[in-house]
């Protein structure tokens, strides 16, 4: 049934998709809108947690504030508070409770929650989940849940059409069973998280008869020119992505006592960068890892080898400088399948790549480290909270010789500089200026290097490691 239709009677609202009769046929889809990625994401977005707060539908964020934001001291966000707080409730543990319960208005387990079920995120103890979820029940009463949710099934149903089209002309999901071996009983649903943005997740559940539902859950973080939701193919890698966690992560999870001692090598080289991107321990790490060399996989059978290599180079811009290796090593496995019936049974190979590949890039990232440029200064300083609005330039003062004519100053949106004139560096390459129109009382943030735009680098090309440069001017007279 579609959201036009207003009708409520159960948690997923959501219209079956079938694969076209001309191709491969790929497991159970169903694309739709969740009530409880909504209400989840909701309340841990007015608890405070960042990455509920990125909304990119103007219109539908606003709504939200001003229908829910009175809430923000009721008990449940208040739970959520104390959750994210004691036990790291955030990211993908949200969106596991979410996918866990069989509606958005009776909160009810879908699995029984004690003992834990083995799908259910780890930081849920059994006890805190209930509370949360009996003060949730109350939120939903108290601040009219149910009536926000139908007012804005348009743009739901809008969503999840884009959602819907994207997936089944070009999603091939066929791809899963052909390379990660027969997951009988298994069924994917492709959803979105209006309040998510750039977050997207791929939790999973595990019924008491042993069915699964995978999940991928999208952030919205891109609209057309109405300023609806919109979903193109330039996300289809990550739609592979979060899809690929439930078959990847298990796997990872069987065998990580004999990746602990490679990853534990790896780890310190990349930790800032992965903690920028909320991974913040070597397990995380090394789930995102094979995650990403199997979606080179499926980017070289789907889209071509050329886009293969730019995905090896995406993903290295994200400090996964194993990727391309790694994704080698798997073309064995695609190769021989008459010998590795699954994913698992070729998995011990994957130990043995980072046992051999550990000691080596810790010698590599130790010899990089010490010609690594370092900012000296910055004008106006970084965490300023005086700027000058004055000001008509940024300046960087390098420790080194810098390449000249790169860079990579990486941010958008209203707190980033307005540029007025070309950067430029100083005759010893070491001080780069960019001339900037700044505004009074005014919170300004932008990035040197990061990501894959890495083009601040020293003479010998080596990068700058990606540094948050934030500031604030004072006010005017």
């Amino acid at each position: 049934m579609r959201f036009a239709s207003h009708a409520f009677c159960s948690a997923l609202f959501f219209a079956s998709v079938s694969s076209a009769a001309d191709k491969p046929k790929g497991p159970p889809l169903q694309v739709q809108a969740d009530a409880r990625v909504e209400l989840m994401s909701l309340i841990f977005r007015l608890a405070g947690n960042p990455e509920y707060n990125k909304g990119k539908i103007e219109s539908y964020s606003r709504d939200v504030e001003e229908h829910f934001g009175k809430y923000r001291s009721h008990e449940a966000v208040r739970t959520a508070q104390r959750l994210r707080g004691s036990r790291g409730v955030s990211y993908d543990a949200v969106m596991s409770m979410a996918v866990h319960l069989k509606d958005a208005f009776s909160l009810e387990e879908r699995v029984p929650f004690d003992p834990s079920p083995e799908t259910l995120d780890s930081r849920w103890r059994p006890d805190e989940a209930r509370d949360f979820l009996a003060k949730a029940r109350s939120f939903v009463a108290d601040s009219g849940f149910r009536e926000f949710y139908e007012k804005h099934a348009p743009v739901f149903d809008h969503a999840a059409e884009r959602l819907r089209n994207l997936v089944e002309t070009k999603g091939r999901l066929e791809w899963f069973g052909e390379f990660f071996g027969p997951r009988p009983g298994a069924g994917f649903t492709a959803t979105f998280g209006m309040l998510n943005g750039g977050g997207c997740y791929g939790p999973r559940v595990r019924m008491a008869d042993g069915k699964e539902e995978l999940f991928c859950v999208m952030g919205v973080c891109k609209t057309d020119a109405e300023g609806k939701p919109d979903f193109d193919e330039s996300v289809l890698d990550t739609i592979i992505h979060e899809f690929t966690h439930s078959y990847a992560n298990p796997v990872v999870d069987k065998f990580a006592q004999k990746l602990e001692k490679p990853a534990s090598i790896i780890f310190p080289f990349v930790e800032e960068a992965m903690k920028r991107q909320a991974y913040g321990n070597w397990q995380t790490m090394m789930r995102e890892s094979v995650v990403r060399a199997c979606v080179v996989r499926w980017v070289d059978r789907v889209l071509g080898a050329e886009k293969a290599a730019d995905q090896i180079a995406h993903e290295a811009g994200r400090s996964f400088l194993w990727t391309g290796e790694l994704s080698k090593l798997l073309e064995q496995y695609e190769a021989d399948r008459a010998e590795y019936k699954g994913f698992e049974d070729f998995f011990p190979k994957v130990v043995e790549f980072f046992e051999s590949y550990a000691p080596e890039f810790a010698k590599k990232q130790g010899e990089i480290a010490e010609k690594r440029p370092r900012v000296v200064s910055i004008a106006p300083p970084n965490g300023a909270a005086d700027a000058d609005p004055a000001l008509d330039r940024i300046t960087v003062v390098f420790d080194r010789p810098m390449r000249d004519g790169v860079w990579s100053m990486v941010g958008g949106g209203p707190h980033f500089p307005e540029i007025s004139g070309k950067p430029s560096y100083d005759g010893t390459r070491r001080i780069w200026t960019v001339a900037v129109k700044l505004k009074p009382d005014w919170e300004y943030e932008f990035w040197l290097n990061s990501g894959k735009f890495m083009a601040f680098r020293s003479e010998e090309g080596v990068p700058l490691e990606p540094l948050r440069v934030r500031f604030k001017t004072r006010a005017g007279k």
